[in-house]
């Protein structure tokens, strides 16, 4: 009986005991007993489970080695989620905790150059979802302009589009790479409709300028052909003629044509696309052909052909005239001569830093001992020095000579633009593999050299083109983003010259 006594004490004093331990336990936010179903849930490794304010927390912890006890302990780190119970499943489930670290909202943005771009095309824009609705019209504008700052071929244009402000101004456009692709093969399945949007964008032109280039282009495209370079590449090749309007300074259209077709002979199948009725023409030397010069005649279409400085009809015209006028062009002094032969009219004229330079490389190379280079040769040459020679059928004065001088120069002016268009032409073309994708890539080409050109004659317009280049623009722009905070996007901390920069440009 006594013994039975001391055992109801004893069982009665340990309950009491466990119950103070494990308050003092709960108190400090941990939990002697955790239901076993609770421990079973699945949850991150190398973690333990603690009962606070009525729910389970899940703890990471690590070993650390303590002085003091001489042995390693864990230590636990900042809870990583919790267990709930999943009223759907019927059964308790691991919750990862969601932090400000772990959102899908990106906190930065790149800002300034795309503002920028963005301020100058918003008609162009406009344009495009009028013609293609408001879906396509967006990827083509969103996907140009992505290509036209990144530099970039559609492999990565899905980053850039989420790191770049204009994930927010044009929110929700698809733009995986797989995307992108399928999207550029549509477009291209569609050139009709891309060159009437073209040709429709300008309803009167002044002056229009022609360019033909060849692009190397290894493919099963039925458009990539063996043509004149075969010899040099043994290398299938695509052509195409460009067309630049001197009056919205825009690229205006463009035509590719097989490999083997020599741009000459499509000339006029590109010209006839235009109204040039009150227009004059300004077009490549490889298009100064007797077919095309008859044609320009009998169509009445005012032209201008350059000529070769080793003509031998401006060798001729030389040697029987002299210059009869002298004028100032952008501040260099220039001479010219107007001579109607063979019911043609014949323009020439001589700069004079052209005609020093010239002279210089040559006699660099002479002094060199290049081969072909000698000064007996130079005597017969130095007359062409600085030479720019071409025929017209605008019938210009003597003392008109300045006008006629200014519309050839005014090709010149955008030869940066061609150069360019050129280079990312070329890039691209070589790597496409079909037809439709060779005309899609050409379309957005196209749209983003609208871009580029607004972009240039824009800084051109506020002299900042003496202090930087387009590209030394854009990418000081890049450096300039948003920082994403309490519910709304903000710029960045910049210095006062960019603030002063971007107010010049229009974009604060």
């Amino acid at each position: 009986m006594f013994l039975q006594i001391i055992s109801i004490f004893l069982t009665y004093f340990i309950n009491i005991l466990y119950n103070i331990i494990s308050v003092k336990h709960y108190m400090k936010g941990e939990c002697m007993l955790i239901p076993e179903d609770i421990k079973n849930v699945q949850r991150p490794a190398k973690t333990d489970v603690r009962f606070f304010n009525s729910n389970y927390y899940v703890y990471p912890y690590v070993s650390v080695w303590s002085k003091e006890k001489k042995k390693a302990i864990k230590k636990n780190l900042p809870y990583v989620g919790k267990i709930i119970f999943d009223d759907n499943l019927n059964k308790y489930v691991y919750q990862e905790r969601q932090t400000p670290l772990l959102n899908n909202q990106l906190e930065i943005k790149g800002y300034g150059d795309f503002m920028f771009v963005d301020s100058l095309n918003k008609d162009l824009y406009k344009e495009l979802t009028n013609k293609y609705g408001d879906i396509d019209g967006t990827k083509i504008y969103v996907y140009s302009l992505l290509r036209l700052l990144n530099n970039d071929v559609s492999n990565k244009l899905d980053f850039f589009y989420e790191n770049s402000y204009i994930s927010e101004v044009y929110k929700d456009v698809s733009i995986s790479k797989n995307t992108v692709f399928d999207f550029i093969q549509k477009l291209g399945k569609h050139d009709n409709t891309n060159k009437e949007f073209l040709a429709s964008r300008k309803k009167e032109y002044q002056v229009l300028i022609f360019d033909g280039t060849q692009i190397t282009n290894q493919s099963l495209s039925n458009i990539a052909e063996f043509g004149r370079s075969v010899r040099k590449t043994n290398k299938t090749q695509v052509c195409e003629i460009r067309v630049f309007d001197t009056i919205s300074k825009e690229p205006l259209y463009y035509e590719v044509l097989p490999g083997n077709v020599i741009d000459k002979t499509a000339f006029i199948q590109v010209l006839d696309r235009f109204d040039t009725k009150s227009s004059i023409i300004i077009v490549d030397k490889g298009f100064n052909t007797t077919q095309n010069i008859e044609y320009l005649k009998a169509s009445n279409i005012n032209y201008i052909v350059p000529y070769n400085d080793n003509s031998t009809k401006i060798t001729k015209i030389l040697e029987d005239n002299k210059y009869q006028k002298a004028f100032t062009y952008n501040g260099k002094n220039v001479m010219g001569i107007k001579v109607t032969k063979d019911d043609n009219i014949y323009y020439i004229f001589q700069d004079p830093f052209i005609e020093a330079n010239q002279k210089s490389n040559y006699i660099n190379k002479v002094a060199s001992s290049k081969e072909g280079y000698d000064l007996k040769k130079m005597e017969k040459k130095e007359p062409k020095f600085g030479v720019i020679a071409f025929s017209s059928n605008l019938d210009y004065s003597i003392d008109e000579l300045n006008i006629i001088f200014e519309h050839y120069k005014e090709r010149w002016e955008i030869e940066t633009m061609f150069k360019l268009e050129k280079s990312l032409l070329g890039n691209e073309v070589i790597r496409v593999h079909s037809t439709s994708s060779l005309l899609g890539i050409r379309f957005i080409s196209q749209i983003e050299m609208i871009m580029y050109s607004r972009i240039y004659y824009k800084l051109k317009s506020l002299d900042l083109l003496k202090t930087f280049s387009t590209i030394d623009c854009l990418e000081r722009l890049s450096k300039i983003y948003v920082l994403y905070k309490k519910g709304k996007w903000i710029p960045s901390i910049t210095t006062k010259k960019n603030i002063e920069f971007m107010n010049k440009l229009g974009i604060l």
